[in-house]
């Protein structure tokens, strides 16, 4: 496994997760727009998925490449998985709005599953908690993203 620690500054609860040269748009109305969308946490179009986060300030992911499926961690308040396609032969996770590359990294073509956890969810409150977000990337398909673990609401 390889895994980096990141941190960086996103806006409008968002980031995102893509093949570096996908022709999918964050504005297209059919990407944030749905319900789907909503419960998931996630957005996803052909190479590009836009993951949801709880604040609008700096934020803390950890991205680990696996061989394959990994266990599911207990501790985290929300899991999705989500198909991620790349064809440019590299990975970038993009900042929102200035769409700045935070990392990339050179992976074979081929299809993804991108599993998303998101932690301390719970502590969250006016823009300010201990969130924390994971990314778990391996080879694999899925047709749309899947809950791995709902949001428990109190």
């Amino acid at each position: 496994m390889n895994t980096t620690a990141l941190q960086f500054y996103t806006e409008y609860y968002q980031f995102y997760v893509q093949d570096a040269e996908t022709k999918a748009t964050t504005d297209a109305p059919d990407f944030w727009d749905t319900n789907e969308s909503e419960t998931n946490r996630i957005a996803y179009g052909k190479g590009l998925l836009g993951i949801t986060v709880a604040t609008y300030a700096e934020i803390d992911v950890t991205v680990t490449f696996c061989d394959a499926s990994p266990t599911a961690n207990a501790e985290a308040s929300f899991i999705v998985d989500a198909p991620l396609q790349i064809e440019s032969g590299k990975l970038q996770i993009l900042n929102c709005t200035g769409f700045d590359i935070q990392f990339e990294k050179e992976i074979a073509n081929g299809n993804y599953i991108v599993r998303a956890s998101s932690f301390k969810l719970e502590t969250v409150s006016n823009d300010e908690g201990d969130d924390y977000y994971t990314l778990e990337i391996w080879p694999g398909e899925i047709e749309k993203p899947t809950i791995v673990k709902a949001l428990v609401k109190k």
